[in-house]
């Protein structure tokens, strides 16, 4: 058990204490534990925030000095190469005048026990696309289905 600005917390890694780790994450399914390298339950159990593979995690004093890197480690390298958000898609709106689609996005809320977790920390926010009909991307997207946006910077 650790405390950070007075919250109780557990950090389970899935390596180190795989029994643990199934407990905690029974209700969520294969999918939803593919991309999962341990998670931090707080709130007394209730509350559970996956950690995700190639994503990291610092865990930040009142005053925004870091205190601990919960981050998976690669040997002794840790490179923040990206945030992940995860989506739905909630309307495609086709535009044929001007050839393309504008395809909205808002970030997941409810569901499953992942969508809880990304929605307690992006539980507001938009993201809208146009998209030409000249290219395959036009068709790939659905409304209603949930996608991972993964923010790497440019070089």
């Amino acid at each position: 058990m650790n405390t950070c600005m007075g919250i109780e917390y557990v950090l389970v890694r899935k390596e180190e204490n795989n029994a643990e780790f199934k407990e905690r994450t029974k209700l969520w399914s294969q999918d939803d534990l593919k991309n999962v390298y341990g998670i931090v339950a707080f709130d007394g159990g209730e509350s559970i925030m996956p950690l995700y593979k190639g994503s990291h995690y610092f865990v930040m004093a009142s005053n925004g000095e870091t205190f601990d890197n919960v981050s998976e480690k690669f040997g002794a390298h840790v490179n923040m190469s990206k945030v992940r958000a995860k989506f739905v898609c909630t309307e495609i709106e086709d535009q044929p005048v001007s050839g393309q689609k504008v395809v909205s996005f808002a970030p997941v809320i409810s569901g499953s026990e992942e969508n809880k977790s990304f929605a307690k920390y992006t539980p507001s926010g938009n993201l809208q696309m146009y998209i030409s009909y000249e290219t395959q991307a036009s068709e790939f997207f659905e409304e209603g289905q949930e996608y991972y946006i993964d923010f790497t910077k440019a070089e």
